[in-house]
Order: structure tokens, then sequence, then C-alpha cells
């Protein structure tokens, strides 16, 4: 638990996620230096900025604060989702991906990315993360608590493949389909959003004690991140 006096100094080390982080940073500069200039620079930042908000989610106050506060929490995993994993993707390129695309059993995972497969497989994703007794091991192990990080990564990345096209997704995806597609995640964010507001369940007792620290009640820090959630869908 962490107190508003004691947020500003919050900054950790978050060792398995930051060696993911490293990881993903030298396949991309391999595949960066393989294209040359041939890559634009706008794609270079755009993933390192990903990258960077990546970093800040699992190192900065507000992974501390995550640990306290529901709210918090849903933020730092949205910020992964949805900001995170869609900028990594603005920096990748087919180019980037062929080599990798050449490994055997590899080019199946494609389908991981397709629209029908995509959508569903976040909404489980999530709705699987969230649910009280896993939700609770998480807070509890470290290890557990990087995998759902990277879990929420990668189903960030799938997720946006089909809009953002590092792939040249489905001929019949066109932006008619795009829209429908943002709307269907529109409405699944809704859903969770309102059972966050409007349950009248405590789901997460670890986050009691810190929601009164912060002079909240448990209910209003589960509709603060039922709030998180649909902002993130109002700013698709």
């Amino acid at each position: 638990m962490i107190a508003p006096d004691e947020l500003a100094g919050a900054w950790s080390v978050a060792a398995l996620e930051l060696a993911a982080v490293a990881v993903w940073c030298v396949l991309y500069a391999a595949g960066a230096r393989r294209l040359g200039p041939r890559l634009p620079r706008w794609r270079i930042a755009a993933f390192a900025a990903g990258m960077g908000v990546l970093v800040l989610c699992v190192v900065s106050p507000l992974d501390a604060l995550a640990e306290t506060l529901f709210g918090a929490h849903m933020l730092q995993h949205v910020l992964i989702t949805d900001v995170a994993a869609p900028l990594a993707l603005a920096g990748v390129t087919g180019a980037m991906l062929r080599p990798l695309l050449a490994q055997r059993g590899v080019l199946r995972l494609r389908v991981l990315s397709h629209p029908m497969v995509a959508l569903p497989l976040w909404t489980v994703l999530t709705v699987v993360w969230l649910l009280p007794p896993l939700y609770a091991l998480q807070l509890a192990d470290p290890v557990l608590h990087a995998l759902a990080h990277g879990t929420f990564f990668a189903a960030g990345l799938v997720l946006w493949a089909p809009i953002i096209e590092p792939l040249p997704a489905p001929t019949w995806f066109g932006t008619p389909q795009k829209l429908v597609y943002l709307a269907a995640l529109w409405v699944v964010g809704l859903v969770i959003a309102n059972v966050y507001w409007f349950s009248g369940t405590v789901f997460y007792p670890d986050h009691v004690e810190g929601a009164r620290l912060w002079d909240i009640t448990p209910l209003q820090d589960q509709a603060n991140g039922g709030t998180v959630m649909m902002l993130a869908m109002l700013l698709l």
C-alpha cells in the first residue's frame, strides 16, 4: 500500500518486465538496422514511445498506486493495452516482420490478429484477468503480475493489429468494418464499466484498505476503474 504523501518517491525496478522490454528493443534494433533508411524515423519514434509508456507503467509511482487502488490498476492496464501496444505496432512494418514470419509455426500465429479472433481474444483475456480470484493472485505474486502485464501487452498487439495493419488485414476488412470493430470494442468496454459502476459489490478486498488510505470508498475505487475503462473507449 502506498499513501498519498509517499507516492512521489515510489519508483521501482520491475526486473521481469524490463527484461522483456529489453528483448523487444534488441529485436527491433536488429530489424531497423536491416531496413536502414527504408524505415521512416516516425516509426522508430512510435516504437520508442510505446516502449517508454510500457516502462513508465511498471517502474513509475503508477505501479505502486496500482497495487493500492483498483482505479489506478485499471489505468495501468489500459495504458499497456491501448497506448503502449498500438504505438509499438505503429513502429513495425511488414518488411521487419518477414524474417520472423518465415520461422516454422510463427505464420500460423497470424490468425490471432484476424478481426474475428483478436477482439474476442482481448475480451476473454481482459475478463479472465479481472476475475476476483485470479486478480487477487496477481497482486500477491510478482511473477504472475508480470505475466498479466505481458498478456495485456500481447492482447493489445493482436487487438490493434487489424486497425494499424503492420501486416495487411483481410481484404474484406475495410473502413466500414473497422468502424464496426471499434464500436464492438466500445460496447465491451461499456459493459465492463457498467459492472464496476452499478454492481454495489466490492469485488477486490485487497484494495479496501488502499481505498480508505486515499479517503475514498472501495465502491468508489471500483467505479473509478470503470470510468477509466470507459474513457479509454471514448478516446478510440
